[in-house]
């Protein structure tokens, strides 16, 4: 799935394959696999993990919105 991590200031990260997303969610952290329903929440402080073959990268949020539609994660991050 692809995945694209947005500030205000930048594209902070973005990939077309990533095998699963971990964003943390206002009642807990939420783990996002490919073709996942249609889904629009808020995400607070905390890590955002990424897999992807193998590899993990995380990356800290300060809070946001979380969009997931047709097999791509947009994050849209305060920090």
């Amino acid at each position: 799935m692809k995945v694209d991590i947005i500030s205000a200031e930048r594209i902070v990260y973005s990939s077309d394959e990533v095998d699963v997303i971990i964003v943390p969610g206002i009642e807990g952290y939420l783990g996002i696999l490919p073709h996942h329903a249609p889904l629009i929440t808020a995400i607070k402080p905390g890590d955002i993990t990424i897999r992807k073959d193998g590899a993990e990268a995380i990356l800290p949020v300060s809070g946001g919105f979380i969009e997931v539609m047709d097999n791509k994660v947009t994050v849209l991050a305060d920090e």
